[in-house]
């Protein structure tokens, strides 16, 4: 595949030292290779389990970016999300202070070298 996505890895050092058949992929040797890890915290728990489930607008942002580059130049505002979407009550926002939008992405992260 040219894309993989989901790894349990940081980097893809990390990812060849777990198995070095990892380098065989064609996505490993172009680089194209996230997780889902950018909201993990050290004790484990990780926003794209917790509040991903609840917010798939942002997941599915995430994986607009990853499959499709060209329809976000910066990778940002994908789905034209805008921080009131899907509130009934017009004055309220939803409150995204609990997850940092970071490289494009909200929870995918790609892999470094």
């Amino acid at each position: 595949a040219e894309i993989w996505i989901g790894v349990n890895a940081y980097s893809l050092a990390e990812l060849q030292q777990i198995d070095e058949k990892h380098t065989w992929f064609k996505a490993f040797k172009n680089g194209q290779v996230y997780n889902f890890l950018a909201q993990a915290n050290e004790k484990g728990a990780n926003q794209f389990w917790e509040r991903g489930v609840v917010h798939p607008e942002e997941i599915l942002h995430d994986l607009i970016v990853v499959l499709h580059p060209s329809l976000s130049a910066d990778g940002q505002e994908v789905l034209g999300i805008s921080e009131d979407a899907g509130l009934d009550d017009k004055n309220a926002q939803r409150d995204t202070s609990d997850i940092a939008f970071h490289e494009g992405f909200y929870y995918i992260s790609r892999l470094q070298p």
